[in-house]
This record gives structure tokens, C-alpha cells and sequence, in this order.
């Protein structure tokens, strides 16, 4: 879906498919809702519920990442992205302890609709925003060229496309802890459940606070140094997990760790809408989603295979030296100076009519 929808992204309105998809996410939740009702609740309802919130997530993300251009000025995108950013992790800490709150005292089935009504808010929420009429992009080309066209766009610009090859690294790193997390508290550092949840949290929660500094440090001579640099404070952070031994020092390195990433996500996102025409962005957005989501399995499949080979510890040391290389090398190597810039090599019109 991430792939073939690119087109439709700067060929609808951005803010309809964003509220479509609060609305559809909304609604599929009925579902499980239903059958609870009726006492008859079983786990193909879940992978329904998940299949389609799987359908839409690619829907919502790039529409909102190509829409945020028409709603504020260029100098302003790196403050919106921190604070979206931000604000998406704190979610992501909050979220599952008030849910379990909330399901104990109220119950599952008034919980479940309590999350219909939260996405039902959010899209009447967003029939608020007022977005410029350029937004709404007009069709020019059938599917097949506009996808073509938006590959193509996105293989010419070197800028974009290494942005995506160090955010490709991330996830890939992402991919490996979705495995690795578990059995190193439990196993390796004989963590209780509650230890566990304190070592999850413990990236989001650095992920905050690094999105509150983002905007409040200027880093426009050195983009390339802070955004690679904080790539490589993450590998070696993954570096220093393999030598561990007591939880609280690995919550502290998950800290820092997401100390340091939003310094290149929040800069990444934001050179990708300074730099990318408006009638490209959603295409933009959907090719750089699709390496992402494609190589994360990848890190799963690695992290699964190569932890049981070997050892968990040796898996987070391999990934994290491979990570923090290749951000040094990005550092180090002239040849990347063009990340310091926004500019692309030539224009729409020049290279795609």
C-alpha cells in the first residue's frame, strides 16, 4: 500500500485522507466492540482490527507529512516536526498504562469505545485546519507516470536518497531490538516485568526530551555532523548493551538513545519538505516510507536468526558497529557535505515536464 498510494497523495486532498482515515481506524474498532457484545470474541476480530489499521497507517503518514508545507513556512517545519514528533512519543509512553487504567476500571468494551471516540475527535479535529488551495493538487498524468515519476524524482536527488539509506540503518536497528529487548532484560539481566517496562520506556521517554532541544539548537552549520552523529550515538549505544549487566545502566543508554534520534529524524523530515516541490511530496514520502517498512522486517529476521546462532549480546554489538560505522564514514567522508543543503539538482519542470 505504501508504494501505490503515493500518487493518490498529491492527487486528493490531504486533509480528506487524513480524516478518512481517522474515521475508517475509528470505525473498524466496531468490530471487536460487536462481538464482545455478543460474547463472541475471537482472534481473527484482532487481525482484522490490525489488517486494516495496516492499510491505513500508509494512508496517514505521508498525507500528513506532505501537508504540513502548506500550513507553515519553511523556517518553521523543524519546530513543527519536533513538537509532532514529541508529542507522538509521548503517546507512545502514556498510552499503554493509561489504557490498562482505563480497561480495568471501566471495562474493555467501554474502553474499546473510547478509542472509536478518540478518532472520531481527531478527525473533526482536523476538518478544522485550513490548508492553502494549492494543497489540492490537480491530476496531470495516469498512475503508472506519476509513480514513475515520483521514483524518479526521489533516485536524482542524492540528498534524498542518503537521507533514506541512514534512516534505512535505523530502522534496521529498530527491526533488531524488536527481538533482542525482551530476552536481554528477562534472560541476560534477570529483569522483573516491571524492569522491562522500564527499559521500553526508556527510549521514548529520551525521545522527548531530545524533540523539546531540537528547536532550541541551531545546527544549520553543522546539519550533517549533528544528524549523522546522532546515528552514531545510537549504534554505540547498541555497542555499550552488549557489555552491560545491570538494568538501570541499560535504561540509561536507551535514554540517551532516544536522546540523540530525533536530531536526524526531525532534520531528516524537515530537509525532505523544504526541499521537495509540492506536487511531489506525497509520492517523496511514500517511496522513503516503503524503504523504511521494508527493511525493518529485515532487522527482525536478523536479530531473530542471529541471536539464536550466537548470542543475544553479540547480536547488539554486530548491529551496533555496523550503524555506528556507517554514520562515521558519513561524517567523515567530504563526499556527503551536500547534506548540509536543501537545494535540489534541478527542477520539476527541468526534469519532469
Amino acid at each position: 500500500v505504501q508504494l501505490v498510494i503515493g500518487p493518490f497523495i498529491d492527487i486528493w486532498s490531504r486533509k480528506k485522507i487524513m480524516v478518512f482515515s481517522q474515521l475508517s481506524r475509528g470505525l473498524v474498532f466496531l468490530v471487536p466492540i460487536f462481538m464482545l457484545l455478543f460474547d463472541e470474541i475471537h482472534v481473527w476480530n484482532l487481525f482484522v482490527v490490525q489488517f486494516v489499521l495496516g492499510i491505513i497507517q500508509p494512508l496517514y503518514v505521508p498525507a500528513s507529512l506532505a501537508i504540513s508545507p502548506t500550513l507553515f513556512k519553511k523556517n518553521e517545519l523543524t519546530n513543527v516536526n519536533a513538537y509532532i514528533d514529541g508529542t507522538v512519543r509521548l503517546m507512545s509512553i502514556l498510552a499503554p498504562t493509561l489504557g490498562g487504567i482505563i480497561s480495568v476500571v471501566i471495562g474493555v468494551t467501554n474502553t474499546l469505545y473510547i478509542v472509536c471516540l478518540c478518532f472520531l475527535l481527531s478527525a473533526t479535529s482536523l476538518l478544522w485546519v485550513h490548508v492553502k488551495s494549492s494543497e489540492n493538487i490537480q491530476v496531470r498524468l495516469a498512475w503508472f507516470k506519476e509513480l514513475k515519476g515520483g521514483i524518479s524524482y526521489f533516485l536524482n536527488q542524492k540528498h534524498l536518497v542518503w537521507l533514506g539509506f541512514f534512516a534505512a540503518f535505523i530502522q534496521f536497528a529498530v527491526g533488531v531490538t524488536m527481538v533482542l529487548n525482551v530476552p536481554f532484560v528477562t534472560d541476560d539481566l534477570a529483569g522483573s516485568s516491571f524492569e522491562l517496562g522500564l527499559f521500553l520506556s526508556g527510549f521514548p521517554a529520551g525521545y522527548l526530551v531530545g524533540s523539546f532541544f531540537v528547536p532550541r539548537i541551531k545546527i544549520s552549520e553543522n546539519r550533517r555532523r549533528f544528524m549523522l552523529g546522532a546515528i552514531a550515538i545510537g549504534g554505540l549505544s547498541f555497542v555499550l548493551l552488549s557489555f552491560v549487566y545491570e538494568i538501570w545502566q541499560a535504561v540509561v543508554l536507551e535514554i540517551i538513545a532516544g536522546m540523540s534520534t530525533p536530531f536526524f529524524n526531525v532534520h531528516s523530515t524537515s530537509i525532505y519538505q523544504r526541499s521537495v516541490p509540492n506536487e511531489m511530496l506525497g509520492k517523496v514520502f511514500s517511496v522513503r516510507l516503503l524503504i523504511i517498512r521494508s527493511v525493518m522486517p529485515l532487522g527482525v529476521y536478523f536479530g531473530g536468526h542471529f541471536s539464536e546462532g550466537y548470542s543475544v549480546r553479540l547480536s547488539y554489538l554486530s548491529i551496533g558497529c555496523l550503524v555506528f560505522i556507517a554514520a562515521v564514514i558519513g561524517i567523515l567522508l567530504p563526499y556527503f557535505k551536500f547534506l548540509e543543503e536543501d537545494t535540489v539538482n534541478t527542477t520539476l519542470d527541468e526534469k519532469f515536464g
